[in-house]
């Protein structure tokens, strides 16, 4: 989880809140592969941001 987290630091766009949540969506070893081996970085954020959003709540 540590590697993902450092990686979404240097990733600009996300809030606390955002970092906060990304936190449970690494707690899913499946999804820390997804993250970390997605080459195309634009579909690594879409799809992080996806997973925020079901967490969250929000439909946006």
């Amino acid at each position: 989880m540590e590697k993902c987290l450092d990686k979404l630091d240097r990733i600009d766009g996300f809030t606390d809140e955002d970092r906060s949540y990304a936190m449970e969506v690494f707690e899913s070893a499946i999804n820390r592969e997804v993250f970390m081996k997605s080459k195309n970085n634009n579909a690594r954020l879409l799809w992080l941001k996806r997973k925020i959003s079901v967490l969250s709540g929000s439909n946006t």
